[in-house]
């Protein structure tokens, strides 16, 4: 990878984290108005929206990307199969689950448990990617990363649901875990011939389908119905920015990323998401207000933990990278080596 592609990929990889960082306080700010499935449904519908939008003007005016659509519309039909299986099993499935266990399982919690995104990335992609089989040194970072992650967390376990957590909340939460970490390597594996403006699209469309009709059987249609009835201006933008911004745009982005970095790197943005969001809750959320010292120090160092797991996380997908060079490298040289050979011998 040339360098100015790993910079690339490096700055899809922070704007991942900023904005799936950023989400969880705007989805706080919307499940006031809207229950968690409906506040999902609208988000996805909103994000299938703009995909249409982008899709219709690249289609309209970028030539290359027209024939590329053309191209896999007529030889890539399987993949765009492919990519509507990707969207529910990365956005719509696994969202529309979190959105209804965060009834009675605290946030903090659910921060936690999406340190273990990259593990399941990783055990699957062993089995479904020849590139990125499970190693020690994938896997101490994720342990680094899940000590940093449990240290900034725990001053916030004192918060307090009106309901008890259920055994099918917790549930649901380990499942949609696991099929983000799935979705991930899914995505490398199987969609990766398909142009991403219509990949994306045909993700977020079926995503969109299928949330809507989770929300309408979980909610009922008359719940569902009323929240959007009681909408106001100022709510309506906390879906609508979630679909756009934090849904859509981190859809393409995702795509290039796990592309440049691959899937168990690309992962990696779930630990900088919960160090975003934890800074989101401090400024604007006053969540280490009522703090102690020993909150403060455990919550640094936890913070300081996952930036060192990132860290890490990139040294070694730096250390593959390079010695696939260098055996391309004395691949390419061993057969020109032989050709030259072989041609003085005919010679």
């Amino acid at each position: 990878m040339l360098w100015y592609e790993r910079a690339g990929a490096i700055l899809g990889f922070i704007s991942l984290c900023f904005l799936y960082g950023t989400s969880y306080g705007i989805a706080m700010l919307g499940l006031e108005t809207y229950p968690g499935a409906t506040l999902t449904a609208l988000r996805m519908i909103y994000a299938f929206a703009t995909a249409a939008i982008i899709l219709g003007i690249r289609f309209t005016f970028e030539i290359r990307i027209r024939l590329n659509i053309i191209e896999s519309l007529t030889f890539h039909k399987m993949d765009i199969l492919k990519s509507l299986f990707g969207g529910i099993i990365y956005y719509g499935f696994p969202h529309s689950l979190i959105g209804v266990c965060q009834r009675t399982i605290p946030s903090n919690t659910i921060h936690i448990a999406q340190s273990c995104v990259p593990f399941f990335a990783s055990v699957f992609a062993n089995f479904m990617l020849k590139d990125e089989k499970f190693s020690f040194k994938k896997f101490y970072p994720q342990i680094i990363a899940l000590i940093g992650t449990i240290l900034t967390t725990l001053p916030t376990f004192s918060s307090s649901y009106a309901e008890k957590p259920s055994a099918l909340d917790y549930i649901f939460m380990v499942v949609g875990i696991a099929s983000f970490g799935f979705g991930s390597v899914y995505m490398k594996s199987g969609l990766a011939s398909c142009e991403p403006t219509l990949c994306g699209f045909f993700q977020l469309f079926v995503s969109a389908v299928y949330s809507l009709l989770f929300a309408l059987a979980w909610d009922k249609p008359s719940l569902f119905v009323e929240s959007i009835n009681n909408s106001t201006f100022v709510s309506m933008l906390w879906p609508l920015i979630l679909g756009i911004v934090h849904t859509c745009g981190c859809t393409y982005i995702y795509l290039w990323t796990v592309k440049k970095l691959g899937a168990v790197i690309t992962s990696f943005s779930n630990f900088g998401q919960i160090a975003v969001g934890i800074l989101i809750g401090v400024f604007f959320f006053k969540e280490w207000v009522n703090y102690k010292t020993k909150d403060y120090i455990l919550s640094y160092v936890g913070l300081a933990i996952l930036v060192i797991a990132i860290i890490c996380g990139f040294w070694s997908d730096r250390e593959k990278n390079d010695t696939y060079s260098r055996l391309n490298m004395k691949t390419t040289s061993a057969s020109a080596s032989l050709a030259d050979n072989l041609n003085d011998e005919l010679n």
